[in-house]
């Protein structure tokens, strides 16, 4: 934050003392060495034992060395204060008028500064250039933090072998779901988490090496509505455990050709959202229908506000809207970015985002997040 100039009178900003443009700091305050002002919390104007008005105003500013002419309580220091020094005495208005006015700036300079970031985000964003450089910038990092994937996707995959035996050998049945529903409990748990963390270990290889989402030969054809049901089965037990309901509606037969690891990005990180900001007991609604040669797809859930401005932005990598931070501390902020990108790097579409203008009851607002699926993806020929 830039420190306010021409302020009229004595301040500390960021602690530096500065004198104020009409009034210098008294030599009271000078010869203090203590400075209690400077540790005092956020609130109405006080008196120091030297007989000094100061007032905190936010974590940057604090004013202070100025002796207030209508104080509603007097003491013998504030006495000999008025008696001596009659000319650096402030009436409150003026003084009400220059805490207003520094309030009014600062939230002027933060609004100018984040229009300003916008409207840079929203320029490099639409160049399109800046998915592989952002990427590039970060991908180090990234593979640092993310150095585990690859032990625990052959942790995980051991984990998955182990269970399908178990589930394989000890149950009859024509198919494995067949053999899983009548699985005990802890084992259906096992199965349920470890295909849980494939999924999100999946989501986390992305981030490490998105070039897969060139690659043709990866696509293969699949049916969306498969891909969803699957989904519902990994995540039903999340739901249940926050009673929350969840159904899939509509006819769809229609199969696709694209990368289905690629693709299974965004009914995973749109269903996984839908969990996590739908409140307790409340219902999420997926809609999976033909639609031509393609598939429309659909969740529609209730949850926190996306203010007007946020509507694109929370495409955006890393960015979470402020009624969903407020919600949730959960999140990184990169779900939607990297749905948003497949959706349109890999398929061809896009995905949007649709709210009620008024909230539900206590569920809060609806909103409904959908697109289309093409026959096949954009990166084939």
């Amino acid at each position: 934050m830039i420190r306010p100039f021409a302020f009229p009178f004595p301040h500390v900003y960021d602690g530096v003392r500065v004198d104020g443009s009409a009034l210098a700091w008294p030599d009271v305050c000078n010869r203090c060495k203590a400075r209690p002002c400077e540790a005092a919390p956020h609130g109405d104007a006080s008196l120091c034992r030297y007989g000094v008005n100061y007032q905190k105003i936010d974590d940057h500013m604090l004013v202070a060395g100025v002796i207030l002419a209508n104080w509603t309580y007097s003491t013998p220091a504030r006495s000999m204060r008025l008696r001596g020094t009659k000319g650096s005495i402030v009436q409150n208005a003026l003084f009400k008028n220059a805490v207003d006015a520094y309030k009014n700036q600062i939230q002027t300079d933060f609004a100018d500064v984040e229009r300003e970031n916008d409207l840079l985000l929203q320029e490099y964003a639409g160049k399109e250039a800046f998915k592989p450089a952002f990427i590039n910038q970060v991908k180090a990092d990234i593979v640092r933090g993310l150095a585990f994937v690859h032990d625990y996707k052959q942790i995980n995959a051991q984990i998955s072998q182990n269970i399908n035996v178990v589930l394989e050998s000890r149950y009859e049945g024509a198919t494995l779901e067949e053999k899983l529903q009548k699985a005990h409990r802890s084992e259906k748990a096992i199965y349920e988490a470890s295909k849980f963390l494939e999924e999100k270990l999946n989501v986390a290889k992305f981030l490490v090496n998105p070039d897969w989402l060139y690659v043709q030969d990866e696509c293969v054809r699949f049916r969306v509505h498969g891909m969803v049901m699957k989904y519902r089965q990994i995540y039903q037990s999340w739901f249940d455990a926050k009673r929350v309901r969840i159904s899939v509606a509509g006819t769809s037969y229609n199969e696709i050709l694209a990368n289905p690891q690629a693709s299974a990005v965004i009914p995973h990180t749109l269903i996984d959202n839908a969990l996590k900001y739908t409140r307790v007991g409340g219902e999420v609604e997926i809609f999976v229908q033909d639609e031509g040669t393609g598939v429309a797809f659909e969740v529609s859930s209730h949850g926190p506000r996306i203010l007007p401005e946020e509507q694109t932005k929370i495409f955006l990598p890393f960015f979470r809207g402020q009624h969903a931070r407020e919600h949730s501390e959960e999140g990184a902020g990169y779900g939607l970015y990297l749905a948003q990108l497949v959706a349109k790097v890999h398929l061809g579409t896009e995905i949007t985002v649709e709210q009620s203008s008024e909230p539900e009851g206590q569920m809060g607002y609806r909103t409904t997040f959908a697109l289309t699926f093409p026959s096949k993806a954009a990166i084939l020929p």
